[in-house]
């Protein structure tokens, strides 16, 4: 699984730099939606890590909305 969400980091990762390359206009709604999955695998990742170091199952963390997400504070 957690293999799973590395790749999915790296695709992502890989279509942003991309897009940043092409010529302007960039298509910046592309690039904040993202940002955003980004966020929110980076956030399951820590959230299966916490379960594995605290002896829980890390299957049973869960991705979260982009709103809940991107509404904790940094």
């Amino acid at each position: 699984m957690t293999d799973d969400l590395h790749a999915r980091i790296n695709a992502l990762t890989e279509e942003q730099h991309q897009l940043r390359n092409d010529p302007p206009p960039h298509d910046t709604a592309r690039l904040a939606e993202i940002e955003r999955e980004l966020d929110q695998t980076w956030d399951l990742i820590r959230q299966r890590d916490a379960r594995v170091d605290a002896g829980q199952d890390p299957g049973a963390a869960h991705e979260r909305s982009q709103g809940q997400v991107e509404g904790y504070l940094q």
